[in-house]
């Protein structure tokens, strides 16, 4: 959670909930390592600027557990805080048919 801005939103891949606190991201990301998923980036397009970035593009997940693959979009805002880049927001949803 150390990557998650005090002010961010979770909008993630295999759930509908928003997720804005610590504790709900946690959650969400408890969840998704039970079924055990290995990720990887298809493609994507990472825009700098002053204290900010933007990192989207397309990933699966493999999910060892269910056998199952995800394919997904995602779209990821980053801040500079002074110190490190934080997340800001992380949208990320199952690639339409």
């Amino acid at each position: 959670m150390e990557n998650y801005a005090t002010k961010s939103v979770l909008l993630a891949t295999v759930s509908s909930k928003p997720r804005f606190t610590p504790s709900e991201k946690e959650d969400y990301f408890h969840h998704f390592r039970e079924n055990q998923p290995e990720g990887r980036i298809d493609s994507r397009t990472i825009e700098l600027e002053c204290n900010r970035a933007i990192d989207e593009g397309l990933y699966s997940f493999i999910f060892k557990k269910t056998r199952t693959t995800v394919k997904a979009r995602y779209f990821f805002t980053y801040k500079w805080d002074g110190f490190q880049w934080l997340i800001t927001s992380d949208h990320s949803s199952v690639f339409p048919q």
